[in-house]
């Protein structure tokens, strides 16, 4: 498949309107057992894909012939891949996709808080610089690596997870 061949079914596979059954949770770690998290900010943004979608995506980014996914890896002191089953227990693939990151970010964004999607005088978040030149920042972009974690390898009908990353995705607003 030439690349103007993938960038074409990739922007096929999110065509569609947002499903309606869209839904955010803000969470709270103060009723968590994560208690040592109160205060930081963390959320879940579920049926960001209908059923179909969700099927069609896997298929694209799934190993040819219904492969196994690469069981997921950390890097170890030397910058090498590993397994470690106590840290990471599922699958993961990672695809890099502009296309289908942008997609995804117009369907969550108007469920992300506007003080996430906005941020001014945030010293904890964006550093002191642009506190001192009174900038602001608003999310524009996912990052085009995105990560799809099998969550339960042994089960036929696994839950699939993806991880946004929001690192180096905002830019100066002002």
């Amino acid at each position: 498949m030439t690349a103007n061949e993938m960038m074409g079914k990739e922007s096929e596979i999110l065509s569609g309107p947002a499903p309606a059954s869209i839904k955010a949770h803000i969470i709270d770690f103060n009723e968590t057992d994560l208690k040592d998290y109160a205060g930081s900010f963390a959320m879940t943004i579920e049926n960001v894909l209908t059923q179909k979608e969700c099927a069609d995506l896997l298929s694209f980014i799934s190993p040819p012939g219904n492969g196994a996914w690469p069981v997921a890896t950390v890097t170890a002191y030397n910058g090498s891949q590993i397994p470690d089953p106590k840290s990471r227990l599922c699958e993961r693939i990672f695809y890099t996709s502009k296309v289908i990151a942008d997609q995804l970010l117009e369907r969550i964004l108007p469920h992300i808080p506007p003080e996430v999607v906005t941020l001014k005088n945030a010293p904890d978040i964006t550093g002191q610089y642009p506190v001192i030149r009174k900038e602001t920042w608003r999310i524009c972009r996912l990052r085009d690596e995105l990560r799809f974690s099998n969550m339960d390898p042994a089960s036929t009908s696994s839950h699939i997870a993806m991880a946004i990353s929001s690192t180096r995705t905002a830019q100066r607003a002002s």
